[in-house]
């Protein structure tokens, strides 16, 4: 247990020191994941417009700190994409680039940045899943 504890803080430590790489490898493990998905699973449609969206879904969490509200509504419009050209299946995996997204908006936008942050999310689950309106309270 001391040994998993001593990896993860240097991983953090790397992380705070070098924050641009750090990000710029989330957002290649993520674009492989999602690419994954998208040639091995059950997500159908052209695929070379599939992997492009997945990669528009995933990359810009390279800036993720330097411009949380772009890279948040970038991820957003690639994800509605990604569900309107899917034909049976969109990838699953694309939520988790979209959740880094929202905490990086909250964590590194500012107020007036979060606030339009909470609003572009929202805005992208409601015209992603409209169906889903009831999950979100109402």
């Amino acid at each position: 247990m001391q040994g998993l504890v001593a990896v993860l803080g240097a991983a953090r430590a790397t992380a705070d020191r070098r924050p641009g790489l750090t990000d710029a490898a989330l957002a290649v493990i993520l674009a492989a994941l999602v690419a994954w998905e998208i040639t091995a699973t059950d997500v159908s449609g052209p695929l070379g417009p599939l992997l492009g969206f997945g990669l528009f879904a995933t990359l810009p969490l390279a800036a993720r700190r330097r411009f949380p509200v772009v890279v948040l509504a970038t991820i957003a419009v690639a994800i509605v994409a990604l569900d309107e050209i899917s034909v049976v299946q969109e990838p699953q995996t694309t939520l988790l680039p979209f959740l880094v997204a929202v905490y990086s908006a909250g964590a590194h936008a500012g107020p007036r940045g979060t606030v339009v942050g909470v609003a572009v999310a929202l805005i992208a689950l409601l015209v992603d899943e409209p169906g889903d309106l009831v999950v979100m309270g109402r």
